[in-house]
């Protein structure tokens, strides 16, 4: 059968039906070597391999990086926003019909990655909360994003325009 790219505590696995194997593919020296977690988030239709890391003992440690997913010991490229800051806590990752990929941070709003530039959505644009535990780009280009504490949001990436759903308006 098929196989499937696992994080841990020390790193990548990829298991198959019978056994994991590490990887030896983790961007380490991104999220320490005392990372609490590195997982998989992503392989995009540019066959990249997006990493997260989150590092609870070391925090500004945790990092998102990607690499060509059929080179295992290519090298990581990290992700920063505009002002070069590293984007942090990414908990979940997907792709935008237009190939953009869009991820999910614990605390940093949404990031939209377009050809290697990372632009952050998040309170300031409108989202009910930076706090965020899922995205969804449906077919039309529309991001669906789920907060963690403050209901869910319809944001336009080509207009920008940002609607939140909450309680209010019949979500429970």
């Amino acid at each position: 059968g098929g196989s499937v790219r696992v994080g841990s505590n020390v790193g990548l696995c990829l298991c198959g039906s019978e056994r994991c194997e590490p990887t030896l593919e983790s961007p380490g020296e991104l999220a320490g070597p005392d990372a609490n977690e590195v997982f998989p988030l992503l392989v995009d239709r540019q066959r990249r391999l997006w990493v997260g890391g989150l590092d609870d003992w070391a925090p500004g440690r945790d990092r998102v990086a990607f690499r060509d997913a059929t080179t295992p010991s290519g090298p990581w490229t990290e992700i920063r926003d505009g002002s070069g800051r590293p984007i942090r806590g990414a908990i979940a990752a997907t792709e935008a019909p237009n190939g953009d990929v869009l991820l999910v941070t614990a605390s940093e709003g949404l990031v939209s990655v377009d050809q290697g530039k990372a632009t952050r959505i998040g309170v300031a644009d409108g989202l009910s909360s930076d706090r965020l535990r899922s995205a969804y780009a449906d077919p039309q280009g529309i991001v669906w994003i789920g907060t963690e504490d403050a209901g869910l949001c319809r944001w336009t990436p080509r207009d920008g325009h940002v609607r939140c759903l909450t309680v209010a308006d019949g979500l429970y």
